[in-house]
């Protein structure tokens, strides 16, 4: 028997993230489209007495970086 402060657990998904990156020739600058739980699996992965926790939902995102003075180490 199982009481109110038990929590069950989900074990094992998979999700499908992707990330694309483009760079200068020196590597001074990237930028990198990107994305986390493409086919956005709403995956339960804790259920408890206070409520269910889900994963993230899609998120997709674009990010530019720039090393002044070089290349990225």
């Amino acid at each position: 028997s199982r009481g109110l402060g038990d929590v069950y657990k989900r074990q094992g998904y998979h999700q499908v993230n992707g990330r694309f990156t483009l760079r200068n020739a020196d590597s001074s600058w990237r930028i990198a489209l990107f994305g986390e739980n493409l086919a956005d699996e709403a995956i339960a992965y804790e259920i408890s007495s206070t409520g269910i926790r889900f994963g993230r939902p899609r998120t997709i995102g674009l990010e530019f970086s720039y090393q002044y003075g070089g290349a990225w180490k």
